[in-house]
């Protein structure tokens, strides 16, 4: 007589326990290097958004001052006509076109700020420098061009900035 034995699997062995805890695992981390990820883009978007919001409120101030305000003066003598920047009277910086008109400065070889103006806001700890340059006749007379930047660094030390630019007629 011949006896059949039968062999039942009743669970796992530790082969395939091991296995599944080591999917598990990967899983696990790749969603934390995910949420990680999420984290600092959204520190970042909240940041460049409290910067723009800066820069409009600077914006909407300078904006609503008369024309012949000091402070829309070219009081450090960077931009427009007055400071003989378009000699041929074209349009162009004639120091180069990527100087255009001293709107983009921030600051010196001393890193001393030279904008026509500049402020310091602390929000939510992060250190924002809000500045303004203004031409004067540029892009044509009777017109001044504002540019507001902002600038700021991340935990990393990186600089970062945004900057909006109107132009602001005289009224006659």
């Amino acid at each position: 007589m011949k006896i059949k034995a039968s062999f039942s699997q009743q669970g796992f062995t530790l082969i395939e326990a091991l296995v599944a805890v080591l999917v598990f695992t990967f899983g696990a981390l790749a969603l934390y290097r995910l949420q990680t990820s999420i984290i600092a883009t959204n520190a970042f978007s909240n940041r460049f958004t409290q910067a723009t919001v800066l820069a409009q409120e600077r914006m909407e101030t300078l904006m609503a001052l008369p024309y012949n305000s000091p402070l829309l003066d070219d009081t450090n003598d960077n931009g427009g006509r007055i400071a003989k920047r378009d000699i041929n009277l074209d349009g162009i910086d004639d120091r180069g076109p990527d100087l255009n008109f001293g709107l983009n400065d921030t600051s010196d070889a001393s890193d001393r700020p030279v904008a026509d103006g500049n402020a310091i806001r602390t929000t939510y700890g992060i250190i924002y420098n809000i500045y303004w340059n203004i031409a004067v006749d540029q892009p044509m007379a009777n017109i001044k061009t504002i540019r507001v930047i902002v600038t700021w660094r991340d935990s990393k030390s990186i600089l970062h900035r945004t900057s909006l630019t109107s132009m602001k007629a005289r009224t006659l």
